[in-house]
């Protein structure tokens, strides 16, 4: 997308093009397909222009990974995975992923509860 820092939106675009973890299997199954989501992205952002040598982490998607540390404590994970990543995206005012999931018609309340139905 030519941009030059990782933001909540890629982080979003990421979960979902990952196949083995429980974050893309419960966007899928909340019926989240990739090319909607990153033509949504692109709506709401668009291209960037030219790119740095350097991509650097959004002071946004740098506070997203700080509450999926707190996610994953508060499950008592010793690490951070995917569907930690995906709380805190759900969670979080922070970014472009919210609207984009919004857009998208999935809520934080639908990704927590499947989280939790695919964790059991």
């Amino acid at each position: 997308m030519q941009q030059s820092a990782i933001g909540s939106e890629h982080l979003l675009l990421a979960l979902i093009q990952e196949e083995s973890g429980v974050a893309g299997r419960v966007l899928r199954e909340l019926g989240v397909e990739i090319d909607r989501a990153r033509e949504m992205v692109l709506r709401i952002s668009g291209m960037g222009g030219s790119r740095s040598e350097r991509i650097d982490l959004s002071p946004d998607t740098q506070r997203i990974l700080d509450l999926a540390i707190e996610e994953a404590e508060q499950m008592s994970s010793n690490y951070i995975s995917t569907e930690h990543l995906l709380l805190a995206l759900a969670q979080s005012e922070l970014g472009l992923a919210k609207e984009v999931m919004a857009k998208l018609g999935i809520t934080p309340t639908q990704i927590r509860r499947q989280v939790k139905r695919v964790l059991i």
